[in-house]
């Protein structure tokens, strides 16, 4: 209830609705073992919140790691956010956003 209140004073509800995706960042790397045969191995390095605005112009911004399973996000996942159309880099995401 409170976020609702504190959103309504910060005039969110007048904020254009968009969805968002998590993506993950990702580092690929190869080895070799004793044999020459490659190892793959993906490190996620990140995780980002992607949304296009009216315009059609892509942002991005990083999302908090959160230790809490209950807010754990999964790559690929959409979320829905609101951002000011003045200032696109701003969203209601903030529970995800660094």
């Amino acid at each position: 209830m409170l976020i609702e209140i504190w959103e309504w004073l910060r005039g969110y509800r007048r904020w254009t609705p968009t969805e968002g995706r998590i993506e993950f960042l990702k580092e690929e790397h190869v080895y070799h073992d004793k044999d020459g045969e490659e190892l793959h191995y993906t490190h996620v390095t990140g995780q980002r919140l992607v949304w296009i605005d009216a315009r059609g112009q892509p942002h991005s911004a990083p999302v908090k790691k959160l230790d809490d399973p209950q807010y754990q996000v999964k790559d690929g996942e959409i979320e829905v956010i609101r951002y000011n159309p003045a200032t696109p880099m701003s969203s209601t995401a903030g529970s995800f956003l660094e």
